[in-house]
């Protein structure tokens, strides 16, 4: 399967690109060994809310994760239990607390 290089704002495929991938070559469902669906603009918003893309590729095992925004959330959602957070040091240790918290150890002095 070929994948356009050309992008729209980097929102996803041109219209001339989900053609591309309509019709007899596009079987992503062979490379990836189970069912794979090409869905249109209409198709995609119902699916994620957006019109911001033309078309995509709606892949029923699979899921995506913005790192970023999890690992950020995770902070707050810590941070909002009272973890103090110290960045760049190493764990070193984890200890269960006699209260059933944890205690990690950290390579800071």
């Amino acid at each position: 399967m070929s994948v356009p290089s050309r992008r729209t704002s980097g929102r996803g495929l041109p219209p001339s690109a989900l053609r591309e991938q309509e019709g007899p070559t596009a079987r992503p469902g062979q490379v990836l060994r189970h069912e794979t669906v090409l869905i249109g603009k209409s198709e995609l918003r119902s699916e994620i809310g957006s019109d911001a893309y033309h078309g995509g590729l709606l892949d029923p095992l699979s899921a995506a994760l913005h790192v970023g925004r999890f690992v950020r959330g995770m902070a707050e959602a810590c941070e909002r239990t009272g973890v103090e957070i110290h960045e760049r040091n190493a764990a070193i240790g984890v200890r269960r607390t006699a209260e059933g918290r944890f205690e990690v150890s950290t390579s800071a002095v």
